[in-house]
């Protein structure tokens, strides 16, 4: 005679079931999180190698060229690009305190055509030359000066080659500072705005050091998980990249600091 399963077997089956699901899902957790820790981590340095490779191109590129270049580093949206200059003999600029702004270059530019509209008037009129039929502009070695003066322009790096740059959704510049820079440039500080250029000359990169984090969100970086810190190695077109949070003060004359 068939025997009818009473309440408490059927509970223990249920039980027993039930703890047999929780050890497989505790099973494939144990198996699968090293994976998705290990892809994590291979992004991430993938995304740092790449990094370093694109500054050794535009350190490779201002000595092909002998026309200084520089990186541009948009901490918002992790996006950073290469510019170069047609002028060769560009210095590093003036400090700056506060992001860098290509708004702030170009108004610099159009006060300077302003400003100058005064020594082309003390230059005197232009002189009509009666034989040709044409005019001599005036001329001064302040006006021939001219394009010295005014100041470098800067032309984005185009081409399939250069045509997008980004660190990746994982992690995120959250400050940095170059030689040029009076303080440090952050999300946090900065915002939206936080625009650093880093500048490479036939030879020579400037001293910079960046803070790496994890994201979390646009404006949030997760604290816990170790952070990187990475310096430019000047004269070597290299980025020195390592674990943990250090800070380095940019105008340091410790040679062993930028690996000098």
């Amino acid at each position: 005679m068939a025997r009818k399963p009473t309440y408490g077997s059927m509970r223990a089956f249920t039980l027993l079931e039930l703890l047999i699901v929780l050890g497989l899902i505790g099973f494939v957790y144990a198996v699968a999180m090293p994976s998705l820790t290990a892809r994590s981590g291979t992004q991430v340095a993938n995304a740092l190698g790449r990094l370093g490779q694109d500054v050794r191109s535009a350190f490779d590129l201002a000595i092909l060229t002998n026309m200084p270049h520089r990186m541009v580093f948009n901490l918002f949206t992790g996006e950073y690009w290469i510019e170069v200059c047609q002028e060769a003999d560009v210095k590093l600029p003036a400090l700056v305190n506060g992001s860098d702004s290509p708004a702030n270059e170009e108004e610099r530019r159009e006060r300077f055509e302003t400003d100058f509209e005064k020594y082309q008037d003390l230059a005197g009129r232009p002189v009509k030359d009666p034989d040709l039929d044409i005019e001599i502009p005036a001329s001064s070695p302040v006006i021939e000066a001219k394009a010295r003066l005014k100041g470098p322009g800067w032309d984005r790096l185009k081409g399939m080659e250069w045509g997008q740059r980004l660190l990746g959704e994982q992690i995120g510049i959250r400050s940095m500072q170059a030689e040029h820079h009076e303080r440090k440039i952050s999300i946090e500080e900065d915002g939206k705005d936080a625009l650093a250029y880093v500048y490479v000359f036939p030879g020579y990169i400037e001293r910079a050091v960046f803070h790496i984090y994890y994201r979390v969100g646009e404006f949030a970086f997760d604290m816990e998980k170790m952070p990187y810190t990475i310096l430019t190695r000047p004269y070597k077109g290299e980025l020195d990249i390592s674990s943990g949070l250090t800070e380095v003060d940019i105008r340091s004359e410790d040679e062993s600091v930028w690996g000098l």
